[in-house]
């Protein structure tokens, strides 16, 4: 291609990187929201049930006792239940996360999935569901 002259450069305001992967695509995110903290902290969401850089739909509900971040979005139309705990994550619009459950370094829609033999829990880490 170089010999051929077909390489091209554009220049890149801003940042890039190749988040194909779930777990580039967490990176990404934390990258994302690393990038507002310093550049425009008022995109971030704060609260008392907030720990470092999270980013909250305005029509997402969270419920009492939540433990959120850090590195967490939260798409439109979510419904957070009480006591969640929530970290390096993305809840994708419209999932359901259910009372006392655990999600961990994960990308996610669920609507109200329940798992009976954790009597009301769950516990979600390391990947895409």
């Amino acid at each position: 291609m170089a010999r051929e002259q077909q390489l091209r450069v554009m220049p890149l305001k801003g940042f890039w990187a190749d988040v194909g992967q779930p777990k580039d695509f967490l990176i990404g995110t934390g990258l994302l929201l690393n990038h507002y903290f310093k550049n425009q902290p008022e995109r971030l969401s704060k609260g008392p049930e907030i720990t470092g850089n999270v980013l909250i739909d305005p029509t997402a509900k969270v419920g009492e006792d939540c433990k959120i971040g850090p590195d967490v979005t939260i798409g439109p139309n979510v419904v957070i239940g009480n006591g969640v705990r929530l970290s390096k994550c993305v809840v994708l619009g419209g999932s359901h996360v259910k009372n006392v459950s655990f999600v961990y370094c994960l990308i996610f829609r669920m609507h109200g999935l329940k798992i009976p033999s954790l009597a009301g829990t769950l516990q979600l880490e390391n990947g895409a569901a």
